[in-house]
């Protein structure tokens, strides 16, 4: 019987398309050992020799294309979302920065490049999520590598967007939306964009395949009035409207900030919105803006304000609402980065040598981390949930052995949430204490020990059957 971690990469793995079918089979190896023993060093997550080598052989072949390894990342991730009519997909930029001082790496600049030890990769990431929220996996990767020299074209590029590091996310929207007509055409998205994809290309695309998306407005855009006899801008449009209904938000704990109830108020309207790039006609897109605003004074903070360009119908306040409730779900994408990168997967201390061997590792690096935030999200929104769904009957006896619980006796039968705070518990989670329930460093340490004891155990249970 397989272990959960080789089960698992089989299913995320099996379909990739390597052209040979011993780098798949050296793939599927790699990704259970690193969903074993996640780190952001190969060294780090092999001990032996040969697995070491084999490891950075796969990462290294210049034939192993790395959109190869992503699709079959995608792929499985379609598989996933089939079981729902809709699913959320949190589409998000980030910055993927290493220590390279010589530039021999193959990256290219990060910030503002100032500090020239750091280089790195933009990576454009698609998260699907079931409509409770929960990581159904890693939909779309897309990579730009930015050059040292200035562009010099500013806020008037007039270049074609393909050329351009925006570019991504009509690349990664596109291919989304590809993929689950292909394999789940019976689920559609609605993707959930930050300030960065504010441009009418994003809503363009939305309108040719006909699926939702809702973009957190960066520009106070101009706005037609009924009959399209007159024009004014979007935040006093919007700020016309009466308060639909007011309501509570907690933002969750964010790099420098800690987690925080809010009181906000909400206000929607319908909009006909004009678009365009500089020097060209503008297009009229007809679509909903919700406001979200919060209510009270704020301490040392500005006052939050959420200006929501949507294309699902807001004609009421549950609907919304929902627009409110959908947008939060960007969230769970900055979660993963950070499980991705810094936290339990620790990404950004790879030692790799080339851009490509890098993005190779990162993908299957960011399944992990979405493995992780799946575990994390169904302990939260489906407690109640047979942690066999999840997890083998051996990790579970592993937690209740290591954790010391005498709550439970080995082969008994325990929900996810339960489950997940002994395996968080092994993993240095120490309850109430901590401030809220069990995170992605603690599940993902958890799970890394436990998976010793899981294998004995499953090991015991064979020779003795």
């Amino acid at each position: 019987m397989l272990n959960p971690e080789t089960q698992w990469a089989l299913e995320t793995f099996s379909h990739a398309e390597l052209g040979d079918p011993r780098r798949t089979s050296r793939l599927i190896q790699v990704a259970a050992a690193a969903a074993e023993s996640p780190g952001g060093t190969v060294t780090s997550v092999f001990t032996k020799p040969a697995e070491k080598e084999g490891a950075f052989r796969l990462l290294e072949n210049s034939k192993v294309e790395p959109t190869a390894i992503a699709n079959a990342v995608h792929v499985a991730t379609a598989r996933r979302c089939a079981e729902h009519p809709w699913v959320y997909v949190a589409l998000d930029q980030s910055t993927l920065a290493f220590v390279d001082r010589k530039h021999v790496r193959g990256l290219g600049k990060v910030g503002d490049g100032r500090i020239r030890r750091w280089r790195g990769l933009e990576v454009m990431t698609g998260l699907a999520l079931s409509p409770d929220g929960v990581p159904l996996g890693v939909c779309a990767t897309r990579w730009f590598c930015r050059p040292d020299e200035h562009s010099g074209w500013g806020k008037n590029d007039t270049r074609p967007v393909e050329d351009r590091e925006s570019g991504m996310w009509l690349d990664a929207i596109d291919n989304i939306a590809k993929l689950l007509r292909e394999h789940t055409p019976s689920t559609k998205p609605w993707f959930q964009i930050d300030r960065g994809g504010d441009f009418w290309r994003v809503f363009d695309v939305a309108r040719e395949h006909r699926f939702d998306v809702t973009v957190r407005a960066s520009h106070n855009r101009v706005v037609e009035s009924k009959g399209g006899r007159t024009t004014m801008k979007l935040r006093e449009a919007v700020s016309r409207e009466r308060v639909a209904g007011r309501f509570k938000i907690c933002r969750p704990r964010q790099r420098g900030r800690d987690p925080i109830r809010l009181k906000m108020s909400v206000r929607a309207r319908p909009v006909t919105v004009l678009m365009a790039d500089d020097k060209r006609p503008r297009r009229r897109f007809e679509l909903w803006v919700v406001q979200v605003k919060e209510v009270g004074s704020p301490i040392k903070r500005k006052r939050v304000v959420w200006n929501l360009l949507t294309t699902h119908p807001a004609d009421d306040l549950d609907s919304a609402l929902e627009v409110v409730r959908a947008y939060t779900m960007r969230w769970r994408i900055e979660e993963f980065h950070r499980t991705w990168k810094e936290g339990h997967c620790q990404l950004e201390r790879s030692q790799l040598r080339s851009a490509d061997a890098i993005k190779r590792w990162a993908i299957i690096l960011a399944a992990v981390a979405a493995r992780i935030e799946r575990l994390k999200q169904l302990s939260r929104k489906q407690g109640d949930l047979d942690a066999s769904a999840e997890l083998t009957q051996d990790e579970v006896d592993a937690a209740i052995l290591l954790s010391g619980t005498k709550r439970w006796k080995l082969g008994a039968k325990l929900t996810v949430a339960e489950a997940v705070e002994l395996i968080a518990q092994i993993g240095g989670y120490t309850g109430k204490s901590s401030g809220g329930p069990p995170g992605s460093v603690t599940i993902g340490r958890g799970l890394e020990r436990i998976a010793p004891a899981a294998a004995m155990a499953r090991h015991l249970r064979e020779t003795s059957g």
